[in-house]
């Protein structure tokens, strides 16, 4: 069974589960996939608009955009959090 099958098994989610996946690797980076835009930029945090309108926060130190496309973003820098602002 593939890596990302287990853990959709072990957290038993649906099919929309594709929307927003999040790698993410303390004091290194972050790859965020299926992100719709970036909607703040600076030295300690990235906010990002998720599909369903979620808000997706990458918090630390010297974060700096390493990589961008329109599926794929990939933040460098000491990440301490990433987490969800819930309205």
């Amino acid at each position: 069974m593939a890596f990302f099958e287990e853990i959709k098994e072990m957290l038993k989610l649906g099919d929309d589960y594709q929307d927003l996946l999040i790698t993410f690797m303390p004091s290194k980076g972050a790859v965020i996939q299926g992100y719709k835009k970036i909607l703040k930029i600076e030295e300690d945090y990235v906010s990002i608009l998720a599909k369903n309108k979620r808000v997706i926060y990458v918090c630390g130190k010297n974060i700096e955009i390493a990589s961008l496309s329109h599926a794929e973003l990939v933040i460098f820098g000491k990440i301490e959090y990433v987490g969800e602002k819930h309205e």
